[in-house]
């Protein structure tokens, strides 16, 4: 199919009458192309993007998502950073400071669903990632989250 064909396909500016059956059949084929077309710009898009990420460093990182999951070995870390060790590989990354604000949430939350209205927009992303994730449960006796400590 050549490309006017397919301006034509797109514009309903087609220069022959055809069969609607084979019409509807190209049309397939041209929406088919456009969706292969939007997934490939979108995985552009997404390298493109951790490309960029990877020049920045782990403090900026860390300033934009609440938390980074590395997944290559790091040297040295500050004092200020929390690590915790998902896996041989991968590890969460994000500042003690952080953690020390889940931890006073937790401590003036007495109920799940209260802590849901009262924690920040901005740590919410880290709290779901830690709950989905096991390292923070919620202790029924003790009626608060506590984050796991693999140490």
């Amino acid at each position: 199919m050549s490309e006017d064909e397919i301006i034509d396909l797109i514009f309903n500016n087609q220069r022959d009458i055809r069969q609607g059956t084979a019409i509807r059949k190209e049309n397939n084929e041209v929406l088919n192309k456009l969706n292969e077309i939007e997934k490939l710009l979108q995985y552009l898009i997404k390298s493109k993007e951790r490309g960029v990420q990877q020049n920045v460093s782990l403090c900026e990182q860390i300033l934009s998502s609440a938390y980074v999951i590395l997944d290559d070995s790091i040297g040295n870390i500050s004092r200020n950073y929390y690590v915790v060790e998902l896996d041989s590989s991968r590890k969460l990354i994000t500042f003690r400071d952080t953690i020390e604000l889940l931890n006073f949430y937790f401590s003036q939350t007495i109920n799940e669903q209260d802590l849901d209205d009262k924690l920040p927009k901005r740590l919410v992303p880290l709290f779901r990632f830690m709950r989905r994730n096991g390292l923070i449960y919620f202790d029924y006796d003790k009626k608060r989250y506590l984050i796991v400590d693999y140490k």
